[in-house]
């Protein structure tokens, strides 16, 4: 099977994933929003689902695979509503000058988050159609979390080293720190695509991706007729984001799971003569 020991380098991102948001959430939980606690548990929940899928095809484990995979359809629409409610956390807070972050760098950051939620819903879409092209599967699956790979870098370094940020005078690191995180994570797409061209290509979409994002970053994110959207983004209700999401998300599982063609065992039984 392919990339057989992810779900090791998967692992391996929680107790980064501990020291990267122990600053802003993990050590602050009663003073954060329901939404932060929405995006961290489903973000949570899908990283070790991701590694329990890898585990359990590594060790032939098939019925675990499936049944984490049918989980999946459940979890990944609320996982990425939860996105989509950060982009406005994100808007609303820059509007509102909640605190010092939101108004720096909550514009430049929801074209960001946008395009996440944009390209993650696609490769989950591949992932669960093309689920019987094995290799693309699984290199689908395994490209989502690269996107979560810029928010825990650069919160690592602004714990210590020269990006560290120490008080607001020094926030304008916080944008060399996310260039320096993106550059990471397309050289690691790059690294996992060009080991596989044909079949690895969902890490190229992810690598592509990034790279956007790092140009909106510093373009659409800062223009004045972005930030004078804010207002409209931020003072979308709750309701509607949720409601816009689960359908947006519920569709695109649906039909990501019926358009993959059936075992060929199912289809010759299918075939054969009553």
């Amino acid at each position: 099977m392919p990339y057989r020991h992810a779900y090791l380098w998967i692992l391996a991102l929680v107790p980064l994933i501990g020291l990267a948001f122990w600053p802003s959430y993990l050590g602050r939980l009663g003073a954060v929003s329901w939404v932060l606690h929405a995006h961290g548990i489903t973000a949570a929940l899908w990283v070790v689902l991701t590694a329990v899928q890898s585990w359990s095809i590594e060790r032939s484990a098939r019925p675990l695979h499936r049944a984490a995979g049918r989980i999946s359809l459940g979890l990944f629409p609320v996982f990425w509503v939860s996105g989509l409610l950060i982009v406005q956390v994100m808007a609303a807070g820059f509007v509102s000058h909640d605190n010092i972050f939101h108004q720096t760098f909550g514009a430049r950051l929801t074209p960001v988050d946008i395009a996440t939620s944009v390209v993650v819903l696609f490769l989950y879409y591949v992932a669960v159609s093309r689920r019987r092209v094995v290799q693309v599967h699984a290199a689908a699956m395994l490209a989502i979390p690269l996107f979560l790979l810029p928010p825990i870098f650069v919160r690592v370094f602004q714990i210590a080293g020269p990006l560290a940020i120490r008080g607001p005078d020094q926030f304008y690191k916080f944008g060399y720190g996310l260039q320096l995180s993106n550059l990471i994570s397309i050289a690691l797409a790059m690294t996992l695509y060009l080991r596989r061209r044909k079949t690895a290509w969902p890490f190229l979409v992810a690598a592509g991706a990034i790279a956007v994002q790092s140009v909106l970053f510093e373009t659409l994110g800062k223009s004045g007729a972005w930030e004078a959207a804010m207002p409209g983004v931020g003072a979308i209700t709750t309701g509607a984001i949720i409601g816009f999401g689960l359908a947006i998300s519920g569709v695109v599982v649906w039909l990501a799971w019926t358009s993959a063609p059936d075992r060929p065992q199912r289809a010759a039984m299918a075939g054969a003569p009553g």
